[in-house]
């Protein structure tokens, strides 16, 4: 017998940032430079020119998100994941996002593509811990964002991205949840989620936002 949570509707929605582009109407190589600019001063805000470093990035940072990305990720049960159809989770268990498994090749149908002209990193992050959905049963109780978890592969089959190599979400862009380091222009990462569904919590629909940002290799988030 099947153990079906009373949950109802588990769903993260995703916000894309992209680092903004810095122009310029002379063109540099990549590196650190020196430019002159006028900064005010905290105490009596008078202005004085100064050097500052100022880093040219090696070219255009860009990244598009698999449709099923761009949708939302949304969490459903043994049954649900076979099917690719949100159902209510399973309690005590990690369940699938939903397009963990596309059900015609067992590809997983969350990706992010580099679509710019230089190698990135890739950050994720969640705003928040997943809460409750206003007029619902559950008030305002929140499930700690740990509980969903990822895995990230330049593979895309039935092993891989793998859960045996799973991270927690996190509320910040620490370095374990850079989705990818130094992916080559043009070239996909490959991502999976699961979520558990702890005993005791209240029945109720559950959501919360997660933001991907690319940068430049090795640049902070």
């Amino acid at each position: 017998m099947r153990a079906i949570a009373k949950l109802s509707i588990f769903g993260i929605f995703v916000l894309i940032f992209i680092t903004p582009i810095i122009s310029f109407t002379q063109a540099l190589d990549p590196g650190y430079y020196y430019y002159l600019c006028n900064c005010s001063e905290t105490q009596n805000y008078t202005k004085s020119a100064i050097l500052a470093p100022l880093k040219v990035n090696e070219g255009l940072i860009s990244i598009v998100l698999s449709d099923e990305l761009v949708r939302g990720i949304f969490f459903t049960n043994e049954t649900g994941s076979q099917t690719n159809t949100q159902y209510n989770v399973r309690i005590g268990w990690y369940n699938n996002a939903t397009w963990n498994y596309n059900a015609s090749d067992n590809k997983t149908e969350y990706w992010i593509t580099n679509n710019g002209t230089a190698p990135i990193d890739i950050c994720q992050k969640a705003n928040a811990n997943m809460v409750c959905t206003p007029g619902e049963t559950c008030g305002n109780y929140e499930i700690y964002i740990g509980n969903v978890t990822w895995s990230n592969s330049t593979y895309n089959n039935l092993i891989h991205p793998a859960f045996s190599t799973v991270n927690n979400l996190t509320l910040s862009y620490s370095t374990g949840n850079r989705v990818a380091y130094s992916l080559p222009v043009d070239q996909i990462i490959y991502i999976r989620y699961w979520f558990y569904a702890p005993p005791g919590v209240p029945s109720g629909k559950y959501n919360s936002t997660v933001v991907f940002k690319a940068v430049g290799e090795e640049e902070p988030c």
